[in-house]
């Protein structure tokens, strides 16, 4: 079917690009009339309406935002025809109008004296030739209000970490900050004037990031049709997608372009120009560098914007949403390239060793400088990554479904950290071992836990067994095997081993007590895990495969063997574990034990007549009612089901029918639920361990799920009841009764209970007192004794009509 907006789309980038081709700037000087266009096109409105056109909006207008067609939409549906030709002809590194950013894009003289002493004072003047397009900073940095409570003449170049984003130190900006109205949302924000690329390469990247959010489930995952239901829903999807053009979930054609920015310009030039002079404010910086320096470190810095990063490694945890794991693992391939970028042209291993050295506190967000992100770029990038691939492999075990794909992009960045210089088959050295230690242990042993607890073992394909090969084969070196031998060998004099590694750490990886444990590879725990994984993947030979996928996979495992030496130890008890069907745990170190109860008489009458109660076991015979605290609401009576005393067919009509009641009740009780930011309706939480998210001395009281953040009753105030008669929340010491009123729930002593301000005597959950509306269910509707009614009536009815006659 003819889509006339794809031929609308492509004359106008055809036209775009022909009036750049005929500028031809700066290879040409321009003339009055191409002068007057520049400054009015690039100083007002019409380089945010192109990059609207060509991205879309950054941020939603309104809910049909989300289903309207760019240009690299339309792109991306048909990679190789006529739309994405033209706008390649636009937009490719090397195009005219490319050029021409870059030549509009010089960095100021003046721009590291402002960062000093100048940042946010409006009354310095700023260069009347600069370009500016405004781009407000909350949009790439949520915590922007911690940035703007520094002073106006703090040095940003010597502050901590974690109270300055480093991508704040590249110039592609002109300080001072300022607060007008931003052209794009049309509101009054505090924005950085950035130059036309340092905007063009955000709004590139906004793309990317929003993309793959709204499509987040779809991305990460293959659902698989497992009934006739599920079959029929992907056939509308099919269909739909043929009659009418929607937004892709996969995206090859930004994917390559993003790529050829990479292989243009990020190269191995720019850590030594970063580094060249005493001081990175001593540096001249290019349009080039600066182009570069955005490629490497906002990709990281725009997907981490909603996830808080923990103080040191031990506590980091896998990604909460999908939302947040689908833009993580969207830039792990953008990495990979710019890894081996950074090593493409370098001849010299020795000088790859020499320049990467950190400063001792460069893994300490709250001590580092800022300005050392920038001076050791390399190792910045190398953070990055390791960040990445950890956040990745963490996380994929939340996704029972996960492509294999991005199992395979995660292995590929882990072999690229281990062995840059593989492409160019030139072996590395120890000190270079030494300096990427991280990335041959620590990683090792995230990689095994993802093993055994992902999906990787049930969906891997030939592509990833290959890579997977490949890295355990990088961990067997002879420079390698050598260091790990040390560590184990070292045990009691552990100390100097850690020392000696732990100066190129880029992580921080010490403990509460300041000590850092390094893991042993050849350990006991280790190899048990190690053991695991191995039978695990050996289990999939037995299935109809390649002789390809057979043989990379036996290579896979021999290489295992020769990294873990004490793997053949543990292997027999998991072989026999797995051929008992026996169930394993979900501790990586530790097999799963039964702990068998004795149940009481009244249990075990219950149990006999086929009554099972739900519950968890305490440590002090406690037992309370299990809730659903993954999602929040999720305690609904509607959600607890039970096939015993419900027609099942019937079950999932009633669900349906209390959710629209809810989503209904909500619609109309809209103006008394706060809302976060964006829009999403918040609930009340239960913990009392978590500050403000805008006043960290106040009680946080509610959370956006999908946003991660809390807030306090300082921002939106206490819940309400339908009667507009406000909730409190009472302190564990007022009531010795702590179960909810309305659903019945008993919430822990360390958990928030609220009450009426009219009725203290009765006390609520946060579940409950999230919503000022008590919802009706029609579960009844379900019920055996409901349709018995129903018939024995119509039944009697008949009767009597019949006797009547």
């Amino acid at each position: 079917m003819m889509d006339f907006r794809d031929v609308t789309a492509e004359n106008q980038i055809k036209g775009f690009s022909a009036y750049f081709d005929s500028i031809n700037y700066p290879e040409q000087q321009l003339s009055a009339e191409s002068k007057l266009f520049i400054s009015t096109f690039f100083g007002g409105e019409g380089f945010i309406s192109l990059c609207d056109l060509l991205f879309g909006p950054y941020y939603d207008k309104c809910p049909t935002d989300a289903k309207e067609l760019c240009w690299m939409d339309y792109a991306n549906l048909t990679p190789t025809q006529g739309v994405a030709t033209a706008l390649l002809g636009l937009i490719h590194p090397n195009s005219s109008f490319i050029s021409t950013l870059e030549a509009l894009s010089t960095p100021s003289p003046t721009f590291s004296t402002r960062l000093k002493k100048g940042w946010k004072n409006a009354a310095e003047a700023r260069l009347e030739s600069f370009l500016s397009t405004d781009i407000p900073l909350s949009s790439i940095y949520p915590q922007s209000y911690q940035l703007m409570a520094e002073p106006a003449d703090a040095n940003l170049y010597v502050l901590p970490r974690s109270r300055v984003p480093p991508i704040l130190l590249v110039p592609f900006w002109e300080p001072p900050v300022v607060t007008r109205k931003e052209l794009s949302q049309q509101q009054i924000l505090t924005s950085l004037p950035c130059s036309p690329m340092g905007y063009f390469v955000f709004r590139l990247l906004f793309f990317g990031m929003k993309r793959v959010q709204q499509h987040s489930t779809a991305y990460l995952a293959q659902r698989r049709c497992s009934n006739i239901f599920s079959w029929m829903w992907h056939l509308k999807e099919v269909a739909y997608a043929t009659l009418y053009k929607t937004v892709p979930v996969e995206m090859p054609y930004y994917t390559q372009l993003l790529q050829s920015y990479v292989q243009i310009y990020v190269s191995p030039s720019l850590p030594r120009h970063l580094s060249s002079k005493a001081a990175i404010a001593d540096v001249k910086w290019t349009a080039f560098d600066t182009v570069a320096a955005l490629l490497i470190m906002a990709p990281s810095f725009l997907a981490h914007r909603q996830i808080q990063q923990p103080l040191d490694e031990n506590a980091r945890f896998g990604c909460a949403t999908p939302e947040s794991l689908a833009q993580i693992t969207s830039i792990v391939p953008l990495h990979t390239s710019m890894v081996f970028a950074l090593f493409q042209s370098r001849s010299d291993s020795a000088a790859i060793d020499s320049q990467d050295s950190v400063p001792p506190d460069f893994p300490l967000s709250t001590s580092s400088k800022v300005q050392n992100d920038l001076e050791c770029i390399r190792s910045t990038l190398y953070r990055n990554c390791l960040i990445l691939l950890r956040e990745c492999l963490l996380s994929f075990e939340l996704e029972p479904h996960c492509k294999p794909a991005h199992f395979t992009y995660c292995l590929e960045l882990w072999a690229v950290l281990m062995h840059p210089l593989d492409k160019h088959q030139r072996p590395i050295t120890s000190q270079y071992v030494l300096h990427h230690f991280e990335a041959f242990s620590f990683i090792t042993v995230d990689v095994l836990n993802m093993l055994v607890k992902s999906s990787f073992c049930r969906s891997m394909n030939e592509e990833s067994v290959k890579v997977l090969k490949k890295c355990f084969f990088l961990l067997s070196q002879d420079l390698v095997a050598s260091l790990l031998i040390e560590i184990h060998a070292s045990q009691t004099s552990l100390r100097s081993v850690v020392e000696m590694v732990g100066k190129s750490f880029v992580l921080n990886w010490a403990g509460n007590d300041g000590s850092i444990q390094i893991p042993d590879l050849h350990g006991d725990t280790t190899c048990d895990l190690a053991a695991r994984a191995y039978v695990l993947l050996e289990r999939s030979l037995g299935g109809d495969l390649s002789e390809q996928f057979k043989s990379d996979l036996r290579e896979a495992l021999s290489f295992m063997v020769k990294v873990f030496p004490g793997i053949s130890v543990h292997l027999d008890e998991w072989r026999n574990a797995e051929k008992s069907s026996y169930k394993v745990s979900k501790s990586p170190i530790s097999r799963s034990t039964t702990v068998e109860e004795q149940l009481s008489d009244s249990d075990r009458s219950l149990f006999f007549k086929g009554v099972k109660t739900h519950r968890n076991n305490f440590a002090n015979n406690l037992r309370l009612p299990t809730r659903n605290g993954r999602v929040p609401g999720g305690h609904h009576p509607a959600l607890r089901t039970s096939l015993r005393n419900e027609i099942p067919l019937l079950l999932g009509v009633t669900r349906f029918l209390d959710a629209v009641i809810v989503k209904a009740l909500e619609i109309y009780y809209s103006s008394m639920i706060p809302t976060c930011g964006r829009g999403h309706s918040l609930w009340l939480i239960y913990s009392k361990n978590y500050s403000c998210y805008n006043h960290r001395r106040e009680t946080a009281l509610w959370e956006c799920s999908l946003c991660e953040t809390v807030y306090g009753s300082c921002c939106m105030g206490f819940p309400f009841r339908s009667d507009v008669e406000r909730y409190l929340t009472c302190e564990a010491s007022e009531t010795a009764h702590r179960h909810c009123s309305v659903c019945g729930q008993v919430v822990p002593d360390d958990c928030n209970l609220f009450y009426p301000e009219d009725n203290p005597s009765s006390y609520v959950c946060p579940d409950c007192a999230s919503r000022p509306f008590k919802a009706p269910s029609v579960r009844w509707i379900a019920s055996y004794t409901t349709w018995a009614v129903v018939i024995v009536a119509v039944i009697l009815y008949y009767v009597v009509v019949l006797l009547s006659c």
